[in-house]
This record gives C-alpha cells, sequence and structure tokens, in this order.
C-alpha cells in the first residue's frame, strides 16, 4: 500500500515545480519522481 505525507515547501518552489510539469494535470509526486531519475538520485528509504 502507498502512503502520502504532505511536505511544505514555498511559494517559489512551488512555481518551479508547476512550471516543470509536462502536462497541466501531472502530478507534484511524478513531477518530482521524473526530476529525481534525471539527476540519477537512487530511492530512498
Amino acid at each position: 500500500m502507498v502512503t502520502t505525507k504532505p511536505i511544505k515547501v514555498d511559494d517559489e518552489v512551488k512555481k518551479t515545480l508547476d512550471d516543470m510539469k509536462k502536462y497541466p494535470r501531472e502530478t507534484y509526486n511524478d513531477t518530482l519522481r521524473r526530476i529525481l531519475k534525471l539527476n540519477h538520485v537512487k530511492k530512498g528509504k
């Protein structure tokens, strides 16, 4: 089962994430996963 947890980001980070979305309805989770994958960040615990 996948659990979700809220995280706090400032307005500037949110705007940057919004600008990085591939499409308007892409979730922040998917956007962040893509960014992490592009930067070769491995899954954490």
